[in-house]
């Protein structure tokens, strides 16, 4: 999760008091897949407090990868796979 308290900004009545902004979930947190709502806080000094919300959108966009392919088989005319004996059974119409 990355740091939003960064991107808001807020005004007091009180001017140049000092504002407290956090944000939960907070920077840092791990989030799955899909959207996440942060909700942003500001406090004042009176603990006035206002709260927003932005979304945290994390996508999956890395294919997969194929660490190890299948190997080539092949068969005999006859039915019998090479190596094992084993014979295919022949499906009428089939190929």
């Amino acid at each position: 999760m990355p740091d939003f308290t960064t991107g808001l900004v807020a005004t007091d009545c009180n001017g140049s008091a000092a504002l407290a902004v956090t944000q939960t979930p907070v920077a840092g947190t791990l989030v799955g897949l899909g959207v996440t709502t942060v909700t942003l806080h500001v406090t004042d000094a009176a603990n006035n407090e206002s709260t927003c919300t932005a979304s945290f959108t994390v996508t999956d966009n890395t294919a997969p990868l194929i660490t190890t392919c299948a190997t080539n088989q092949s068969a005999f005319a006859n039915g019998v796979l090479p190596g094992t004996g084993a014979r295919l059974h022949h499906r009428p119409g089939g190929h």
